[in-house]
């Protein structure tokens, strides 16, 4: 009775932390033009329920802000540039889009800092505060999987009332984008586990965000834009799945008890 008490308790910062997040995003991104600070709201709801709940472990470690091995780091960053290599391949090499003359265009410095903000924004949240806890509810695969559905969902709104990219149809577009993310946190999530730090998330996300916003302004439409979406989304998923399979046997091993990340 006692232990079916306390892991009661244990929900309740996760349905508090659901319960506020995913309303809010998706109610702002049904209108086309949510606040920025809806999209900050993963980590902000996350640090104050951090504070809130804490017990013998200190803010910083619980959410995972330590440092991270400059390996995982790399493969952090890495990753999203090879997803969007091999979109961008399947898309010119189908003859739906091209590389222009000068493809080796500029980054601009806000381009950089937007992706840079969205890693920080969700992924203290998302990796940070939910995951841990439903590692400790669920255990680690279960946990990887509902986060990325949760992560998956809160840009539900955002989609539906901003449109999808190419006009690619929201019947086809919400499945591939869906199973996209979960397939994410399945490997962001086993090296959030295995480093026991939230930086290799935040550099993942903002690398995806980064390189993927990139290759939507270099890569010149030749026709059916929805069709080299499509295309280019499923070459990206196929290589998420790839380091989620490589992933998934690898988050049952044991840990060091000073790398665990259970809350």
């Amino acid at each position: 009775m006692v232990e079916h008490s306390e892991n009661c308790v244990q929900w309740v910062p996760v349905g508090v932390y659901l319960g506020i997040v995913l309303p809010a995003m998706i109610g702002f991104g049904l209108t086309g033009s949510p606040l920025l600070v809806v999209f900050a709201m993963p980590s902000v709801v996350a640090l104050v329920l951090a504070v809130i709940s804490r017990r013998r472990r200190t803010i910083f470690g619980d959410m995972g802000i330590r440092r991270a091995p400059v390996a995982s780091l790399a493969a952090s960053a890495l990753a999203p540039v090879a997803v969007t290599a091999a979109g961008v391949g399947v898309v010119i090499a189908c003859g739906l889009g091209r590389l222009p003359t000068q493809w080796l265009l500029p980054i601009g410095a806000w381009h950089v800092l937007g992706g840079l903000r969205q890693g920080l924004f969700e992924e203290f949240g998302w990796r940070g505060f939910l995951q841990p806890r439903l590692t400790t509810l669920l255990g680690a695969h279960a946990a990887v999987l509902w986060t990325g559905l949760a992560w998956a969902v809160f840009h539900f709104g955002l989609i539906i009332g901003g449109g999808t990219p190419g006009g690619v149809p929201l019947w086809m577009y919400l499945p591939v984008f869906t199973l996209t993310l979960v397939a994410v946190s399945v490997f962001a999530g086993y090296l959030r586990l295995v480093t026991g730090s939230v930086w290799p998330a935040v550099v993942l996300h903002a690398a995806a965000n980064i390189a993927g916003g990139y290759a939507d302004q270099v890569v010149v439409s030749l026709s059916h834009p929805a069709v080299a979406q499509m295309l280019g989304d499923a070459a990206g998923l196929l290589v998420w799945l790839t380091l989620a399979v490589w992933a998934w046997p690898r988050l049952s091993f044991p840990l060091r008890e000073d790398r665990r990340i259970y809350a």
